[in-house]
């Protein structure tokens, strides 16, 4: 069983996520997904870095995590202005994404959620490519990093 944080308000502070590790342990749950919509770095500033203290909150709720026997996942939800056509993006996507990785993170998604539909078919391939991207980058960081949620991904053809 899960719990996801990935509603549209304030994200939960440190601490509440601190406690919340025990509390699934005490009910059951095995997995958080971290996805805060709200959360800005998560979201609107997908590209920027976070800043050290943010980090090192990651790595002290990694910790927590497995502590209680919870997998520690987080969504990152570049899709609002992902430019496909700029190679340089998927540089800045797995630079972000090395930075958790060097915080302790070991399981990863990679949301496209909740994005305007303007191109259909196309934007979904290019969504493809990225996850199978990423999903590739992320096996090399480590072979204990879990795949990207909604790997190696295809559209059927009609």
């Amino acid at each position: 069983m899960d719990i996801i944080e990935g509603f549209y308000n304030d994200p939960w502070p440190h601490p509440e996520r601190l406690r919340m590790m025990g509390f699934l342990e005490d009910a059951g749950f095995n997995y958080y997904l971290y996805a805060p919509k709200m959360e800005p770095y998560h979201r609107q500033w997908w590209r920027e870095p976070y800043p050290e203290a943010e980090l090192m909150n990651f790595a002290e709720l990694i910790a927590a995590a497995h502590a209680h026997g919870i997998t520690f996942n987080y969504g990152i939800s570049p899709g609002l202005d992902f430019n496909f056509r700029d190679p340089q993006e998927l540089e800045r996507l797995t630079a972000k994404l090395t930075s958790l990785f060097a915080a302790g993170v070991r399981s990863f998604t990679l949301c496209f959620d909740d994005i305007p539909a303007r191109a259909g078919r196309r934007m979904a391939l290019q969504q493809i490519e990225v996850v199978n991207q990423v999903h590739a980058f992320l096996q090399d960081l480590g072979p204990e990093t879990e795949p990207v949620s909604y790997t190696h991904l295809t559209l059927p053809t009609k």
